[in-house]
């Protein structure tokens, strides 16, 4: 069973995102041509209330892909699947017998053509270009269906779903080796500083309140202050594994007033999130400039300790089991100063410290050479998908 986001820059035997011709056309002068009705006919799923759902392994299809099991199934395999209503332009793809839910549209007929063929096809004619309704995105199946789609002999059809799988299966061992690397992280604290809850190797222990010279949360209402240049405004999205990742930045131009100063960063502090996704982390580094924090983050600013070490400290198992369990205590999701004062860090000596952030540094840069290598690849993928549809291959 797979699933992915659509691919390409146009559909199939449809429009471009501008409205224009679609990939086939004058490019494929040996495929027939046919409405998609004709090669791939969609149907709407079925209702299976979760109270009906009974334990087994056929696995359930939303919109989304796969949302649990159940022990009968509507459909056998191999299928495809798209979101009818409320996510659109996904396809997913069951080998064997499975259930489609009523938000999804499956495959009932193929008509004779290669299935993996017809997921490719759907992934390839970016389904939510055709979605209809100004509230929840919906997909009329009677408007796709219209849509002319090239189709090659079912060996092309073949050859081309081999082709396109095996590039595929590439992309997806890049991304399981990306994710690798974050376990091999946990590895290495394990390795060299033991649990943290047990701390088996004795190591001297502080907590934030002891380190912390300063403790401060962003303020609420800056929405005013939003402009397109300005200080940075920092935000939980941009604390990300011990580090600070401002690709996706903000500007605000606040007043001067004891707010915007006390919500300013300073080089070395120790930024956390405190309410909604407790726990993530980073470091201001020295080139920063000017930047504030939103009320979603606290600035921990630490005295006689290496910030980037307790920072990744706080993002390592150690760290997430505390904010865990001070979530858990809580009626909704937050963090208080208190809380932040009470967290725990392990304190090594400084030469272990040095190590376990040369051992970081490392990994973080595999992990950035390869996620440049695999948005490279997503690249050749798109262009591999356009020729396929176009007879390049």
């Amino acid at each position: 069973m797979a699933e992915e986001d659509s691919g390409g820059a146009k559909g199939a035997g449809g429009r471009d995102s501008e409205g224009n011709g679609g990939v086939g056309g004058d490019a494929v002068l040996n495929w027939e041509q046919r409405p998609l009705e004709a090669v791939a006919t969609l149907q709407r799923g079925y209702d299976l209330p979760v109270q009906d759902r009974r334990d087994g392994t056929v696995p359930i299809f939303a919109a989304n892909g796969i949302v649990g099991f159940h022990a009968e199934h509507q459909a056998r395999g191999p299928g495809v699947v798209t979101g009818r209503s409320g996510s659109i332009g996904k396809v997913h793809y069951s080998e064997g017998p499975y259930w489609p839910l009523n938000t999804s549209l499956y495959v009932k007929n193929f008509h004779g053509n290669e299935p993996r063929y017809i997921y490719w096809l759907l992934r390839q004619m970016r389904l939510e270009q055709y979605h209809e309704g100004t509230g929840v995105p919906t997909l009329n199946r009677n408007v796709v269906h219209r849509e002319l789609v090239p189709v090659p002999p079912l060996p092309e059809q073949r050859r081309i779903a081999a082709i396109l799988d095996k590039a595929d299966a590439l992309r997806a061992k890049r991304r399981e080796a990306i994710a690798k690397l974050d376990q091999l992280l946990q590895s290495v604290f394990l390795d060299m500083f033991g649990d943290p809850v047990t701390n088996p190797k004795g190591w001297p222990k502080a907590t934030i309140g002891e380190l912390a010279s300063f403790i401060t949360s962003g303020s609420r209402g800056w929405a005013a202050h939003y402009s397109e240049s300005g200080a940075l405004f920092i935000r939980i999205q941009n604390l990300v594994g011990g580090e600070l990742d401002m690709e996706d930045c903000a500007f605000v131009n606040p007043p001067d007033s004891a707010e915007a100063r006390r919500t300013l960063v300073q080089p070395g502090d120790v930024l956390v999130s405190i309410t909604a996704d407790l726990g993530r982390t980073a470091v201001v580094p020295t080139d920063i400039g000017r930047a504030h924090i939103n009320q979603h983050i606290a600035i921990l600013r630490l005295v006689d300790v290496n910030p980037a070490f307790v920072s990744h400290f706080l993002a390592s198992s150690g760290g997430q089991q505390q904010f865990q369990k001070l979530n858990r205590s809580a009626v909704k999701a937050g963090l208080n100063f208190n809380d932040l004062r009470s967290l725990e860090v392990l304190m090594p000596s400084q030469a272990v410290q040095e190590k376990y952030l040369s051992v970081i540094a490392k990994v973080r840069a595999s992990q950035v050479q390869m996620t440049n290598q695999l948005l490279k690849s997503d690249l050749q993928f798109a262009a591999l998908q356009q020729q396929a549809f176009q007879g390049n291959l």
